[in-house]
């Protein structure tokens, strides 16, 4: 068999008097890489290792680049999918760190096995512990970088609203639950020492502080035995068990669901939103036939030899265009950049989206055909003139009543000049008549 099983037994003495014998085994290839079975897995590892080493180098530089153009060392990983990312690569590093000490370790081949004993080319006696825990450390570090691939596997479904409502809700509800997570902590800990002070002489259940808290969980859960604790304390056993039901269940387990309810409600009423608007057709499409049109692109190169019925797609609005022929993601993703920029330096209003693409699209003939295309493909142009209408008279109004204005502001100067008018005259007739006044009472 070439392999050597190490056999590790325990016991455990528990302040109740039990006494649990415990083993472990592990088993481990004496020569890894001997047989053609080893050579071939050899290769695997080594594909799987470049391949590590590309995935982080590419990492490495979206950070830099990502630092270089916000001046901000770590801009790259504000996303908890880079976060992630980051974190399994630094994860796999640790496993194969691990695992060459453990291919590498110098034990297989100083083993001298009798009928009665096995020693090492010393003589002494074997020690297999340090091995041993090098594997159990392999194995956990592997569980954790498979729970992260899971999440991270789980991201991906973000391509398609259809099976991204999970994702979708946890990201709508993840800050109240982080927060609440903490008074859910604390209240758990709290009962778990409380149970292991109660209990922890007499229910094994309760013995030390994990087992207490994964029976803790249980009773949350609703898979409690009070009648365990009843016969172990019965005056301990409801002053422990209905303020924790009182308080975990029927208070802090149905606030958690709450929380996550309204998160899965905000998703709903974003969906319901989506659908309404011009993004509606992408919201409508099922995953297989997005992983249809997508597998389709992959055949590109031979696109104009493949069938008229595979080429032809059709717009909401019922207009063919060539798959091939039409923008990609990348080149969408160009034009749409372009417009924002543009809009941003010239300040265009909604109206103006149309203008503004074909604008942007400089002066050949494709990339003005692509700016069209977008508009068509999202049906956004009949909602855009709709709004350009809205916005026209709203503007048309706003400047009749501007009009308005102005004119009570002149017809106001006019009525200030001919009252200024009236008052020289009034002055000047005054002024007449006081001199006259004057000159008939001279003596």
């Amino acid at each position: 068999m070439n392999r050597i099983i190490f056999v590790k037994f325990t016991f455990e003495f528990e302040n109740t008097g039990r006494i649990n014998p415990l083993f472990e085994v592990r088993t481990i290839k004496g020569d890894m890489y001997a047989t053609g079975d080893g050579i071939l897995r050899l290769l695997l590892e080594g594909f799987v290792v470049v391949i590590w080493a590309i995935v982080t180098y590419l990492m490495i530089r979206d950070a830099i680049t990502s630092a270089r153009t916000s001046k901000h060392y770590f801009k790259h990983f504000n996303n908890l999918d880079n976060i992630a990312e980051a974190a399994q690569q630094l994860i796999f590093l640790a496993i194969l760190i691990i695992y060459i000490f453990i291919v590498s370790y110098p034990f297989a081949d100083g083993l001298q096995i009798s009928e009665d004993t096995i020693t090492n080319k010393d003589g002494k006696m074997i020690n297999a512990d340090s091995l041993s825990m090098l594997w159990e450390v392999y194995f956990i570090i592997n569980a954790v970088n498979l729970l992260i691939t899971l999440f991270r596997m789980l991201s991906f479904v973000r391509i398609n609203p259809n099976i991204s409502q999970l994702t979708d809700t946890f990201a709508h509800c993840r800050d109240q639950i982080a927060q609440f997570a903490v008074v859910l902590a604390l209240l758990l800990i709290t009962f778990t020492i409380m149970a292991n002070l109660m209990f922890g002489a007499k229910v094994y259940e309760f013995s030390t502080i994990a087992r207490g808290f994964l029976s803790t969980v249980q009773i949350m859960i609703g898979n409690g035995d009070y009648f365990l604790i009843s016969d172990a304390d019965t005056i301990a056993a409801p002053l422990f068990y209905y303020p924790f039901i009182l308080i975990m269940i029927f208070v802090v387990f149905n606030m958690t669901i709450a929380i996550i309810m309204d998160g899965y409600n905000l998703t709903v009423e974003k969906r319901k939103e989506a659908m309404t608007q011009n993004l509606k057709d992408l919201f409508a499409k099922s995953v297989f036939a997005q992983f249809y049109d997508g597998a389709l692109r992959l055949l590109a190169p031979i696109g104009h030899s493949l069938p008229v019925r595979i080429r032809l797609k059709k717009t909401p609005s019922g207009i063919e265009y060539d798959r091939f022929l039409a923008p990609d993601k990348y080149r969408t993703f160009e034009l749409l950049t372009e417009v924002i920029a543009k809009a941003q330096e010239e300040q265009y209003i909604p109206f103006d989206l149309f203008h503004m693409l074909l604008a942007s699209a400089s002066s050949t003939s494709h990339r003005v055909e692509s700016s069209k295309f977008l508009v068509e493909r999202y049906n956004a142009w009949e909602d855009l003139q709709a709004k350009a209408a809205e916005d026209k008279e709203a503007v048309q109004e706003r400047a009749r009543q501007l009009r308005q204005v102005f004119a009570k502001i002149e017809l106001l100067k006019e009525k200030l000049a001919s009252i200024q008018r009236v008052q020289h005259r009034m002055g000047n007739t005054m002024d007449v008549m006081l001199r006259s006044w004057s000159v008939e009472t001279l003596p």
